[in-house]
């Protein structure tokens, strides 16, 4: 999945290309977590990134994960975020 953010700057409008890729990772014990990588098409660096607790509705899809991951991004960073057990399609408690 491919998205465009935008950065603006006083003079002008810089297009940064956002690639999204849903992987799952496995635990030790066989469970799985959803995750997702985020970065345009030549990141500086990598970032792990965990929600909020999940009793306050903590997910790696809360508005304040997907803005600060889209900043991020733009900053010419990677972004690699996941569910906890249990949250979204993570298996497992």
């Amino acid at each position: 999945m491919f998205h465009e953010a935008f950065c603006a700057s006083s003079r002008q409008q810089i297009r940064h290309r956002m690639t999204t890729e849903p992987i799952t990772l496995e635990t030790y014990d066989g469970e799985h977590l959803e995750a997702r990588s985020d970065g345009d098409d030549d990141p500086t660096r990598v970032v792990v990134f965990c929600h909020p607790h999940p009793q306050q509705d903590g997910t790696m899809t809360a508005p304040l994960m997907e803005a600060l991951t889209a900043r991020l991004v733009r900053a010419g960073l990677a972004v690699l975020r996941f569910n906890f057990r249990g949250v979204g399609s993570s298996t497992g408690t």
